[in-house]
Parts: C-alpha cells; structure tokens; sequence
C-alpha cells in the first residue's frame, strides 16, 4: 500500500503541489483538487486534512460542521459529520 512521506504532508493542500512533480501535466492533475476541497470545506466552517501511515496509506478527511436543521449523518452525538 503506497502512503504520502511525512515530509510533504504540510503541502498536499496547496495550489499548484503535486505528490510527483516530474509527472508531465497530461499524465496527472493540476495540483488544484486538494486545494479547493480545502478552501472549500473551510469557508462552510469546517477542517480537511490528511494522515499518512507507511504500510497502512494515507487517508483524506473532511470534517463539516452539522447544520442545526439536519440530521445526523453518522449517528454520532458530537455535532459533526465526518
């Protein structure tokens, strides 16, 4: 299982960063997805953020606020859905 190297976990949310930056722009993104989900998410009051595990993989998260008017989506009693 391939996971991110600890090093470059601070960047994988900006604009432009890529996780192979040889790769030509036809092979891969742009470097802009993580970026917006971010920007995105934040704006609505929420966090985005990753964990990398070698032997285990990186895994993305998104965590939202829940709205007053909705229902729980998880079950869970701590006001967020994730």
């Amino acid at each position: 299982m391939r996971c991110l190297p600890a090093a470059p976990l601070p960047h994988v949310f900006d604009r432009f960063w890529r996780a192979q930056p040889s790769r030509a722009r036809e092979q891969g993104g742009s470097g802009l997805g993580l970026a917006i989900v971010k920007q995105l998410v934040e704006a609505q009051g929420g966090q985005a953020g990753v964990e990398s595990e070698p032997g285990r993989g990186s895994v993305f998260w998104v965590k939202m606020q829940r709205s007053r008017h909705g229902a729980s989506l998880t079950g869970e009693g701590n006001g967020y859905i994730i």
